[in-house]
């Protein structure tokens, strides 16, 4: 039964990632360079709905979904691990 979990959990976090990264292709002028050491800074660490400004709709959209399925993944991990 972990190992079903566990699958699904690789499964779902492979998918965020690469939903996140699709998601780069629709940045807007105002997304931070988050490919040098900024990306470390805690002042680029906010919430999903504050980034709504660098992305186009549809790039909104797939971060969105990406973030959500990479905390789903760790969710179904920690779960499977504590309780099954």
């Amino acid at each position: 039964m972990k190992l079903f979990f566990a699958i699904i959990a690789l499964v779902t976090l492979i998918s965020g990632v690469t939903l996140a990264i699709r998601a780069l292709n629709y940045k807007t002028d105002k997304h931070p360079d988050l490919t040098s050491i900024g990306g470390f800074h805690p002042r680029n660490w906010i919430p999903v709905w504050r980034m709504k400004p660098w992305f186009t709709p549809k790039g909104y959209k797939l971060n969105v979904i990406g973030i959500s399925l990479i905390l789903l993944s760790s969710l179904i991990m920690i779960v499977s691990r504590q309780f099954l």
